[in-house]
């Protein structure tokens, strides 16, 4: 679904951004409590990741999925003010995002926001650029370029698909107001070999977003995580992703499957919200997977409850809908 803030004339291809998304991968950290953090990460430098430390705050152990498999993250590097973590993933061989001048973007600028929304897939989402926060020696960019849970710590690219900035944070009741950290951050932060450290939860301030809420001009509204957090959160994206996936799974029915499998979402929606929902489907979808990926999930702490969980949500909703076989 293209942003609306871009006519369809407007709207870049969106096959000119394939060799860049590339270089974006999702990242899973299991944490101390159990259960999946998801985000997104975008190669900066060779075998060099960057993302958003709340992503990683609690995690005990870090992978990156790209070209189809999974990475290992031996080293991580933390400025939790800032909210910008370095993954260090020795094996991975993603080609790095060419990153922008501090200044090349502009207000107005078209952009794009490359994260794996919902944790699943990576798509484009379009729009325009409209602020620049000048803070802490950089400019914070405000875009309508919409993304949610899973897409912390992707990217946002200009129209020539180099990175200006990583996907992090977004207003309360807002959908036109999504916040991106500048790649000025990312290019004078990048670690030596000496700062990089060990991977552990996550010791240190508050993300700024969090802790200056309120107290900044373009944070007067409280600011959330790409992350949702309610009932019914489920982004019109991700319902008609169901839907769609749904009526394959029953050609049956035909035209009909349309109502049932919109009555199935809407059933799990108010159950459950989006981020949890993608917690559970992650982890029920990837104990399907077989060697040592599959292993994890399947050895999860309290992996088999997550995907009991999962089942009962999905199965209730299909019975109620009359989509059960």
């Amino acid at each position: 679904m293209l942003a609306c803030a871009l006519s369809w004339g407007q709207v870049p291809n969106p096959a000119k951004f394939l060799p860049v998304s590339a270089g974006v991968v999702r990242v899973e950290a299991i944490r101390t409590q159990g259960g999946l953090s998801l985000g997104s990460g975008v190669t900066v430098a060779p075998g060099v990741i960057a993302t958003n430390c709340h992503v990683l705050r609690d995690a005990v152990s870090i992978r990156i999925v790209g070209a189809g498999t999974t990475w290992s993250v031996d080293r991580e590097y933390a400025d939790t003010r800032r909210d910008l973590c370095f993954l260090r993933a020795p094996s991975w061989r993603g080609a790095p995002a060419q990153l922008a001048a501090s200044d090349a973007a502009g207000i107005g600028s078209q952009v794009v926001a490359l994260g794996y929304a919902g944790g699943a897939s990576i798509s484009p989402r379009f729009g325009n650029i409209r602020d620049l926060h000048e803070f802490d020696g950089g400019r914070i960019i405000e875009t309508d370029a919409p993304f949610n849970s899973g897409a912390s710590g992707g990217g946002l690219f200009d129209a020539d698909g180099a990175l200006i900035g990583l996907l992090t944070f977004r207003l309360r009741h807002s959908v036109q107001s999504y916040y991106a950290l500048p790649v000025l951050w990312i290019r004078d932060s990048l670690p030596t070999e000496a700062q990089w450290s060990g991977v552990g939860p996550l010791q240190g301030a508050a993300p700024f977003w969090q802790a200056l809420n309120g107290k900044l001009p373009f944070l007067q509204n409280a600011a959330l995580p790409a992350q949702l957090s309610k009932p019914n959160d489920f982004p019109t994206h991700a319902r008609v992703d169901f839907v769609l996936a749904c009526m394959r799974e029953h050609p049956a029915i035909g035209q009909e499957a349309i109502y049932k499998c919109s009555c199935a979402i809407d059933m799990i929606a108010g159950q459950v919200n989006y981020e949890s929902w993608v917690e559970l489907s992650t982890v029920a979808s990837a104990t399907t997977i077989a060697g040592e990926r599959g292993g994890v999930m399947r050895d999860l702490k309290d992996g088999r409850k997550l995907i009991a969980r999962f089942r009962e949500i999905q199965d209730g909703a299909k019975k109620s809908c009359f989509l059960d076989k």
